[in-house]
């Protein structure tokens, strides 16, 4: 079955992983209640067009703002509930959690992103035909962003498992919302690249198992814009003034005018770094036609003709690519600074009552079937998609060579690519950002 192609990234890098939880409650507000969101059992239809969501520089200015005024922090943990040294890999060693999924009662409850529920794809199928597909269903309730899922769960919402991106695990350990998991007891695991899991790694421990990564670059039309070189400053090019569409969220804004800069590492800016891409994503401001929140309308947008350049994911080349004639030449530019990455997946509850379970639903990820139908109909990296095997039953083969899916030592490796990761001063950078935009 193919997922509706129109599905665009939903929530890459929400901005406002760095305010405490207070902040993100008084941003998000704390309902406990279940918002709508739930299905009562795993869909097969095909996911509606989904979006974006709205940008975190709109949602958690609050936050910002009350984390800044008040210099309130995370709350605190004990050293056992939030080791925080980060390593780049780790074998599950000191973990113990009691995994008998078979004595485990109830549907196993994923707090998850809209389109990821369905189980024809088919993403979830070594579960729901497993042992315990029937017994245990799958049900899911959808998240809308970073910053809300993080809030709603500090508030008490509760679920078994949660899809947040990796760069906010720290936030989440920190809420003393999550454990690590029990990655000895994963099957696969060994075969994710441990890059794709670094930022979710404290004290040896893994705290996020990866599932869906991918590259954030501009797309751009070569028919019609002529790049002086292959760089992230083609945003400041004033011959494609009033032709170019970036993404409203915060900390890309600022981390692209820092590569611009020539920041050493744009996970890593210090505050006269930040104040210095602001001023640099002022000048390309006057050059950008719109801020969007909605990946389908920048998409739109280009197909229209009303955009040459866009700010995208590997989804919003494709569906560029497919909505325009074969003669218009779409790229998505490989910049001589890096592309930024993200890379999301699955934390475990602190107290859920399902964690053998959980362990069988993560099962799923390094199977080939799973990453074949994430790269198919996505055209996202999948952290089980590195395998020849996966690789071999891929259809579009562009997707391999453009993202370099068949080397990840090379193309995850800085200063090719910028995986995000934990930001300390992330309210820095949204603030930052709120100031390009009103500027």
């Amino acid at each position: 079955m193919d997922l509706e192609r129109e599905l665009s990234r939903r929530r890459l890098l929400q901005a406002a992983g760095g305010v405490s939880v207070a902040g993100l409650l008084a941003a998000c507000g704390s309902d406990t209640s279940d918002d709508g969101g739930d299905a009562a059992a795993p869909s097969s239809s095909a996911p509606p067009a989904s979006s974006a969501p709205a940008s975190s520089a709109e949602a958690t200015t609050g936050a910002a703002s009350t984390a800044a005024d008040t210099g309130s922090t995370a709350p605190a943990t004990t050293a056992a509930e939030a080791p925080t040294t980060q390593g780049t890999a780790a074998s599950g060693g000191g973990v113990s959690l009691q995994l008998d999924p078979a004595t485990e009662k109830g549907a196993l409850e994923i707090f998850d992103w809209q389109g990821y529920e369905d189980t024809a794809g088919p993403f979830w199928t070594r579960y729901t035909e497993g042992p315990y597909g029937k017994s245990n269903p799958l049900k899911f309730t959808f998240l809308e962003n970073d910053q809300q899922a993080l809030a709603k769960s500090a508030a008490g919402f509760k679920t078994d498992i949660a899809h947040p991106c990796l760069a906010f695990t720290k936030n989440w350990l920190d809420a003393g919302l999550i454990q690590p998991w029990d990655v000895s007891q994963i099957e696969g695991f060994d075969t994710i690249n441990p890059k794709l899991y670094e930022a979710s790694v404290f004290d040896d421990q893994v705290y996020g198992i990866p599932w869906d990564w991918g590259y954030v670059s501009l797309v751009y039309r070569a028919d019609r814009v002529d790049p002086k070189e292959l760089s992230w400053n083609l945003l400041l090019d004033e011959r494609y003034k009033g032709r170019i569409g970036f993404f409203t969220d915060g900390v890309d804004i600022i981390q692209v005018g820092g590569l611009i800069n020539g920041v050493a590492d744009p996970n890593k800016m210090s505050s006269e770094e930040i104040e210095a891409a602001k001023q640099t994503m002022l000048k390309a401001k006057k050059n950008i036609r719109t801020f969007w929140t909605v990946q389908s309308d920048a998409v739109a947008e280009m197909i229209a003709g009303n955009l040459d350049i866009t700010y995208g994911w590997p989804d919003a080349w494709f569906n560029v690519k497919d909505g325009l004639p074969p003669e218009a030449d779409v790229q998505y530019l490989d910049p001589v600074e890096g592309r930024l990455a993200w890379v999301c997946g699955y934390v475990l509850m602190k107290d859920t009552p399902r964690p053998g379970l959980a362990h069988e639903f993560v099962e799923c990820i390094p199977t080939t079937e799973n990453a074949v139908a994430l790269m198919d109909n996505y055209y996202y990296g999948a952290a089980g998609g590195g395998t020849p095997e996966a690789l071999a039953q891929v259809k579009n083969k562009d997707i391999i060579s453009t993202f370099g899916l068949d080397d990840l030592e090379t193309a995850l490796a800085p200063p090719k690519t910028w995986l995000l990761q934990y930001l300390p001063n992330r309210a820095e950078y949204v603030k930052a950002a709120e100031e390009v935009k009103a500027g």
